[in-house]
């Protein structure tokens, strides 16, 4: 028998300037970092980050894909952001981001044993089985731990680079090895801003408000 994986699953990858990935290195490296309590990673966070050049970048790489996929009537603003720290061993579990539609991550540092990010879907041989629910946990056709079974593959950290994928694919981060240096990304969420029906009868249009926009408004203040 051989398996063939004929089913990729686009994500996209952007570099930034190797002499503003330095510039943002810094920055992230000099922010105050707290321990995050809300999840079992106790990991080291920044909330609310901002980086004026970064989002620039960031902006114009999320604009690529929408281009490829979504109307141009249609914005993905960042609506969140955050930088994370990986001391030794630290790692996050395998998750996806809520209230998001286009995710990304942004490596700003990359040293030999950095914990890699996997991606993970449900094998869609046994995809509608996983449930909770009681009359699927009846069905016992699958192997005692069909509940691993999963399509994953990894991305090794490069610094400067951005990957941009849908907010709702599993990911986690495996431990980082190193044990001097400590991993630093940035990771953000955009949702849709704009007039996403045009029905007469059922016109829907979203305002979101995004970092920028939250930049700006304490500005002013």
């Amino acid at each position: 028998m051989i398996k063939l994986d004929i089913l990729p699953y686009p994500l996209y990858k952007f570099q930034i300037d190797p002499v503003l990935a330095d510039e943002v290195l810094e920055h992230v490296k000099n922010l105050k970092f707290e321990k995050n309590l809300s999840n079992n990673n106790n990991l080291d966070m920044h909330i609310n980050y901002y980086h004026e050049k970064l989002f620039t970048f960031f902006n114009e790489s999320v604009n690529s894909v929408k281009q490829l996929y979504y109307r141009d009537e249609i914005d993905f603003p960042i609506v969140d952001c955050w930088a994370n720290r990986y001391g030794p061993l630290e790692k996050i579990s395998n998750h996806t981001h809520a209230n998001g539609m286009i995710s990304g991550v942004y490596y700003a540092n990359a040293e030999e044993n950095f914990g890699p990010t996997v991606f993970n879907i449900n094998d869609p041989w046994c995809s509608d089985f996983f449930s909770d629910k009681s009359e699927y946990k009846l069905i016992t056709i699958f192997k005692e731990n069909y509940k691993q079974m999963r399509v994953r593959s990894e991305v090794i950290p490069e610094k400067g680079s951005l990957l941009l994928f849908p907010s709702h694919i599993f990911h986690f981060v495996k431990p980082n090895l190193n044990k001097k240096i400590s991993r630093y990304t940035v990771s953000f969420n955009t949702f849709p801003s704009g007039i996403i029906s045009f029905n007469p009868t059922s016109m829907l249009e979203l305002k979101t408000v995004s970092v920028q926009d939250k930049q700006n408004g304490s500005k002013k203040e």
